[in-house]
This record gives structure tokens, C-alpha cells and sequence, in this order.
């Protein structure tokens, strides 16, 4: 049940992401902020498994579960409070296309191809590492805590880099 609602929110997650850099970026930057705010996921990814390792290790990982879902809870509280939608200026009001017309775009149509054969690999690797090295490798916790962040590492890089490289 709890990775049925973690699904749920997380799917929302990138199109607010995406409206939200509408709304503070001009077009020319929203690529890069793009990268930016897609960095902060694998950044999370890179953080959290050396947090988990130790709170596993020192309380459980039900006492963990709880902090981390306890401090997720924590920040959409406060960025609840803290957030505001930048006033418009006028001017750069973008048309509004129909999926269909979306996806007979060459650019749209190519981006979604990839994205299906290029997400699966990545959610494999995001879901499988862990138990890999510890089925295949036979680590432990902390060292699967320090080491499975690598990918990660390299997703921020790519993410940052795919926003700054195409201007």
C-alpha cells in the first residue's frame, strides 16, 4: 500500500516540476532548470542510501522508513507555506496543443521512443542495484549504502549537462 500512494505522488511530481519552471524561467533558461530540479531526485538518490545504511543499521528499517517518510512529510509542509507563483508579466503565453497534436511533432514523438526503451534500463538499475550486490556480491548494508549511489552520481552530471549543453 505504501508504494501504491509513494507511486501516486511521485507521478505528479514531474509535470508540477515542469509547470513550476514555466512559471519562474524564461524558455531559454527552462532547459537548465530542468536539469536542475531532475538532479534534485538523483541527488536524493545519492544522499539517502548512506542515511538509510546508518539508520538501518542503528534502528531498524522500519524506524527508518518512518524517519525519511516523517522528513519527506516535513518538506511538502513547509514548502507548502513557502511557496508563491511569481506574478506574470504579460507576453510569453504559450499555445495549448492536444496530445495528438503533440505527438505527430517529430521532436515529441522521438523523445517518447527513447524514453520507452531508456526508463525501464533506469528503473532497473534504481530498484535492482541494491539487491544485486548484495545477492550477487554479498555486501553488506553500508557498503551497498555508499557504493549504489554511483549511478546516481552520474544522473545528476547528465541531467545538469543535458540542460547547459543544447543552448
Amino acid at each position: 500500500m505504501c508504494r501504491f500512494f509513494l507511486g501516486i505522488g511521485e507521478a505528479g511530481n514531474w509535470p508540477a516540476a515542469l509547470k513550476l519552471t514555466s512559471e519562474w524561467f524564461r524558455p531559454h533558461e527552462r532547459s537548465t532548470a530542468s536539469g536542475i530540479f531532475n538532479s534534485g531526485a538523483a541527488l536524493g538518490a545519492v544522499v539517502v542510501p548512506p542515511m538509510i545504511a546508518l539508520l538501518a543499521a542503528s534502528y531498524g528499517w522500519r524506524s527508518s522508513f518512518i524517519i525519511l517518510a516523517a522528513l519527506g512529510y516535513l518538506w511538502v509542509v513547509v514548502f507548502w507555506f513557502i511557496y508563491y507563483t511569481p506574478r506574470q508579466t504579460g507576453g510569453d503565453k504559450g499555445r495549448v496543443l492536444s496530445a495528438g497534436a503533440l505527438l505527430k511533432n517529430k521532436y515529441v514523438s522521438g523523445l517518447l521512443f527513447a524514453k520507452v526503451f531508456i526508463e525501464p534500463v533506469w528503473y532497473f538499475v534504481t530498484f535492482w542495484i541494491a539487491r544485486y550486490l548484495a545477492d550477487v556480491h554479498h555486501w553488506k548494508l553500508k557498503e551497498i549504502g555508499w557504493y549504489a549511489m554511483i549511478p546516481f552520481i552520474m544522473a545528476d552530471i547528465g541531467n545538469i549537462a543535458g540542460g547547459i549543453l543544447p543552448r
